[in-house]
């Protein structure tokens, strides 16, 4: 194997590096909306969470076509470049990080539930991992992983309610659940949209680059209109959060399902040549639902 871009020697460190990346990302990632939560108030927390969808929009169609682009220039090696785009990415957050985030005050941080978070990664990792490698035909061999999983995130609604009774600080507050009025079914409407939604990625790459034989560039110019479409709804359905309230989001949601469910029909029956550009409206339209 060639050492070129990515300095990775093997598949190895290349798996373990990414394995890190994600547990970082996954750490990272949360506390986007809680500092948002935090930091602002009324009309301006509305505009603060568009500006965040909308740069999500941006990056989600950027990201794809950066991609094609780094591997139609660099040649069969050329997927070794795209994990440098990370590298000034993460330096430029880095540096507005330490410079825009506001100081935590000594002796004011918060306390941490390390048991809770070993608790439900572990659940979320060992019901994750057998559909991982599914594909490769090894969930055979790890199918103890699932009941292991419910036992570990039961383990975890447990320890969460001791950690709550004792007068600590659990990852996840109980009283959420229990007493906060529309949490659970909020948190349940989300769980069931990320579940469905996040894949919905994978699922156009590989029909477009291995059902219609689309190029990787091909591809994210492919998905470029919902991403497009997504980034400036966003930007809209911040304003307009504060006037609509949850009216907002139970049509977004409906909005979404019809328009990833004719986008799948006109995928279906479009011919390959023109696949891409008859399931951009749908699939506009359905970003502006998922924005919103």
């Amino acid at each position: 194997m060639q050492r070129r871009g990515g300095r990775g020697p093997g598949i190895e460190l290349l798996v373990a590096a990414r394995l890190a990346q994600g547990v970082a990302a996954g750490s990272i990632a949360p506390q986007n909306s809680a500092l948002i939560q935090q930091m602002f108030r009324g009309a301006e927390r509305g505009r603060a969470f568009g500006l965040f969808g909308a740069t999500v929009g941006v990056s989600t169609a950027v990201g794809p076509v950066v991609g094609g682009v780094i591997l139609a220039l660099a040649g069969p090696e050329g997927w070794r470049w795209i994990f440098y785009v990370n590298v000034p990415v993460g330096a430029v957050a880095l540096l507005l990080g330490a410079r825009l985030l506001p100081r935590v005050a000594p002796g004011t941080r918060g306390r941490l539930d390390p048991v809770g978070v070993v608790l439900l990664g572990a659940g979320i990792l060992a019901l994750m991992l057998p559909l991982v490698l599914a594909e490769a035909g090894g969930v055979r061999r790890v199918w103890w992983m699932f009941p292991a999983g419910l036992l570990l995130l039961a383990a975890f609604a447990r320890w969460e309610r001791r950690v709550a009774r004792r007068g600590g600080a659990p990852l996840l507050d109980p009283a959420l659940v229990t007493e906060a009025r529309g949490y659970a079914t909020g948190a349940g409407l989300a769980a069931l949209y990320f579940v469905g939604f996040s894949g919905v990625w994978l699922v156009f790459a590989l029909f477009f680059q291995n059902g219609l034989g689309y190029s990787p560039l091909q591809s994210g110019l492919a998905v470029t209109p919902f991403a497009v479409g997504s980034a400036v709804a966003a930007a809209v359905a911040g304003r307009l959060v504060e006037r609509l309230g949850r009216v907002l989001t139970v049509w977004g949601l409906v909005a979404v399902m019809a328009g990833l469910g004719t986008t799948a029909l006109v995928l279906r029956f479009a011919p390959a040549d023109l696949a891409a550009w008859l399931a951009a409206p749908p699939c506009c339209s359905a970003a502006w639902a998922a924005a919103a």
